[in-house]
């Protein structure tokens, strides 16, 4: 049996969309990140900390106000980003460059993708080096 790296050991990560939204819109990542707390909250029994994964952080790159209309909708969804994966997934590194941040001193459980390329090669990723199962 493969031996998951220390981040990875006991948790559950959600990512979504791995599979089916190839380009999707505001509206769509609103209803994908509901649905990966749901899913998540079903999974676990517990309230996930998501990070909406991209290229730039925090609206540095002038996107969509998507993390701003998830907030306003599900306001006990913890959520924050837009934000690069290796911050996301590094508390103390993200903490310390964006102390601004929503997730402050909080690890993220569920991941989303702003597209299809990105979701389904980070979920082969981590399901190859991970350890996990899809």
């Amino acid at each position: 049996m493969r031996r998951r790296p220390a981040y990875f050991a006991s948790m559950i990560i959600r990512n979504g969309d791995t599979a089916i939204n190839v380009n999707p819109t505001g509206e769509q990542l609103v209803a994908i990140t509901s649905e990966t707390v749901c899913f998540y909250k079903d999974l676990s029994g517990r309230k996930p900390i998501v990070s909406m994964l991209y290229f730039s952080n925090f609206n540095s790159n002038d996107q969509p106000e998507t993390v701003k209309i998830i907030k306003e909708k599900y306001h006990d969804t913890n959520v924050d980003g837009e934000i690069h994966a290796n911050m996301a997934a590094n508390r103390e590194f993200r903490d310390r460059f964006y102390p601004f941040n929503d997730l402050l001193n909080k690890n993220s459980y569920a991941f989303t993708f702003q597209d299809l390329n990105a979701g389904n090669i980070a979920y082969k990723l981590l399901y190859k080096m991970g350890g996990s199962c899809s």
